[in-house]
């Protein structure tokens, strides 16, 4: 029994320790997750629930910004795609522009977009300072991705105040579970130990008390 709660303990904590949503790229590679996080937090970790990802991470003037579009934006004011919690990218909650070589994108990275001026709905070209396909047919019309759950949306400074809280208090939720089972581990083991002593001292008594009256 206590090397069962002891194994459940160090699985937890190694689940604990490795706990990370992973953000991949449009091609299905795996982001660098110790720059990329997911700019959803809430119910994150739920099955079916997904988020776009931004550079959240990271020495603080190099932290970007995500916006309530799904779309990422860096220190400089420059736009683009980031990754996406869905490796399929067949989630809404991904912003799926620009993920091919043909389209001026790229499908293993982050592709940075131009805002086009003067149209009634947000339009984009692929690139960076690339306006060619404004006032074209090959510009982009993109409103903004669908929320991956029921919580506002993170934007602004809120996305890049903390961008690990939510895998900090999973993490802390999980480690504080194996230290339960773990001092119940301790516990049980100490009882029984304790319990075996007792009963060894009374069966002592009682053969000493039955023993040959000289």
């Amino acid at each position: 029994m206590l090397a069962f709660l002891l194994a459940v303990a160090f699985g937890l904590m190694t689940f604990a320790a490795t706990q990370e949503t992973t953000c991949y790229a449009p091609n299905g590679d795996i982001a660098d997750n110790e720059t990329y996080v997911p700019c959803k937090k809430l119910g994150i970790f739920q099955v079916g629930i997904y988020s776009s990802c931004c550079a959240l991470a990271g020495r603080h003037e190099t932290r970007q910004t995500c916006l309530a579009s799904g779309l990422c934006e860096d220190f400089s004011g420059q736009l683009y795609r980031g990754f996406c919690t869905d490796r399929t990218w067949t989630s809404k909650a991904c912003t799926s522009l620009c993920m091919g070589d043909e389209s001026s994108g790229y499908a293993s990275k982050p592709a940075f977009l131009t805002s086009c001026e003067n149209t009634n709905r947000p339009a984009y070209c692929c690139g960076r300072l690339n306006s060619t396909c404004c006032g074209t047919d090959d510009q982009i019309y993109f409103e903004g991705v669908e929320s991956p759950c029921k919580s506002n949306s993170v934007d602004g400074s809120d996305g890049g105040s903390d961008p690990k809280r939510g895998k900090y208090v999973t993490v802390g939720l999980v480690v504080a579970v194996a230290i339960i089972v773990l001092v119940e581990a301790i516990s049980a083991q100490w009882l029984w130990r304790q319990n075996r002593w007792l009963k060894a001292q009374a069966a002592e008594k009682r053969e000493t008390g039955n023993g040959p009256v000289r």
